[in-house]
């Protein structure tokens, strides 16, 4: 019997509970990641504000900086006291998830809207730099949130929205606005096309389902099969015990 016959024999009921793992751990995996990159969110800004007040001291500044730490803060600590609950829990409730994409999105929002507001002040080598330390971070949550799309789009959107209108908006003797905005929506489309058809779900999704796949597989040939006994995800034969 080759590999498709038995994927085709798998109950309904066992390919269910396939999929439903498969999706907790994602969401498992968001929450992992975010231990390691939510810290950026303050490094970072931290370091642009550094570079700012040095040039144009300004309390906006100040406030972009406190809601960074204060949200980032939140986030971690959020983290902390969800990740042992869904790691533990047997079906993934939809709340976690929200909740995560809720909080990612707000992160970015304050990059976006920080941009927004403080583009009118920083001169154009800093306008600039502003830009590619945002792309940096959201090239950084293309692997943190590489295993859950929809997080990704929510995060990537609320930042790039606001930095477009700004944009727009404001005049840069750098760079044109309306060019560089056009630049920003085709990075932007970029992402997220090649976050659909990326890592995840071309080689992790099947990774993380494979070991519950054999189990179930190996657990019904030796059922059927009584002279073989399971011995994880071995079968043997009962002479070689």
């Amino acid at each position: 019997m080759n590999n498709h016959s038995l994927a085709e024999s798998l109950r309904e009921d066992e390919r269910e509970s396939i999929e439903l793992s498969v999706r907790k751990q994602a969401v498992a995996q968001i929450y992992r990641n975010g231990l390691r990159a939510i810290p950026f969110n303050i490094i970072n800004p931290l370091i642009l504000t550094v570079i700012f007040v040095s040039q144009h001291p300004h309390p906006y500044i100040y406030i972009w900086l406190a809601l960074h730490i204060i949200v980032s803060t939140a986030r971690y600590i959020h983290i902390l006291n969800r990740l042992p609950r869904l790691t533990e829990a047997q079906t993934l409730n939809p709340r976690y998830t929200n909740e995560f994409i809720a909080a990612a999105s707000l992160s970015g929002l304050i990059w976006g809207i920080g941009f927004l507001f403080l583009d009118p002040l920083l001169s154009p080598v800093n306008q600039v730099l502003f830009l590619l330390v945002i792309a940096g971070m959201v090239a950084g949550a293309y692997a943190s949130m590489s295993t859950h799309r929809l997080t990704y789009a929510s995060y990537l959107l609320s930042i790039f929205v606001p930095v477009i209108i700004a944009m727009f908006t404001t005049n840069h003797s750098a760079i044109p606005g309306n060019l560089l905005s056009i630049f920003i929506i085709a990075f932007v489309a970029m992402l997220l096309i090649t976050h659909k058809l990326g890592l995840f779900s071309q080689l992790l999704q099947p990774c993380y389902a494979l070991p519950f796949w054999l189990y179930k597989v190996r657990y019904r040939l030796s059922t059927a099969h009584p002279r073989y006994v399971l011995h994880g995800y071995i079968l043997r034969h009962q002479s070689c015990r």
